[in-house]
């Protein structure tokens, strides 16, 4: 008898990783997506949209310097199809504020890579595993979700997350640093 095996990768993803509530969210929409679509990938391979994937861990303190510049809301606004997988959308003001984020030169940065494409938002499911004439079901499911709401947050945290996975549907990850990004909001001294 012959084993199988497995090629396993690990990536460094620039992760943005919202607030238990959003996440439950999320987690509930993919889980329908699973249950409904019968879709392997829609199963919580990885939680947190991914904004770039980089070569190493870029280190605290760039991080900071970057959740630094994203002084806005974390919000998803519509279910999309890219790149062969379907994703929960960042709003056009996250996207915008991103896009404005100078990632330092000191790592190398991408936006493509396996197991899915950075940018979007949330991976939700790969579309290979949903039948193409229920491709429109699962856009409509999406929006319903978001018309629902609660996929925002006013503050997040913006982490170097490592994932392991395996071209078999294994993944694990690890958070190795984070710092605090959203609107910023004034502290008002206490009066004595």
């Amino acid at each position: 008898m012959v084993l199988g095996t497995s090629k396993t990768v690990t990536n460094i993803a620039l992760a943005v990783i919202p607030p238990g509530n959003v996440l439950a969210s999320i987690s509930e929409f993919r889980r329908s997506l699973f249950s409904t679509y019968g879709a392997p990938s829609a199963r919580s391979f990885f939680d947190f949209p991914v904004l770039a994937w980089a070569e190493a861990n870029p280190g605290g303190a760039i991080l900071a310097t970057l959740a630094d510049s994203l002084e806005v809301s974390l919000e998803f606004s519509r279910i999309i199809f890219r790149d062969d997988g379907y994703y929960l959308a960042f709003s056009d003001a996250f996207r915008q504020s991103v896009s404005q984020m100078s990632l330092p030169d000191a790592t190398e940065w991408s936006d493509e890579s396996e197991p899915f494409a950075a940018g979007f938002g949330v991976y939700c499911a790969s579309a290979s595993e949903i039948a193409p004439e229920q491709r429109d079901d699962v856009l409509d499911k999406g929006a319903r979700l978001v018309s629902a709401g609660g996929l925002r947050a006013s503050t997040y945290l913006l982490a170097a997350v490592e994932l392991v996975w395996s071209d078999g549907g294994g993944s694990s990850w690890a958070t190795l640093g984070s710092a605090r990004a959203g609107e910023k909001h004034r502290r008002v001294p206490r009066k004595s």
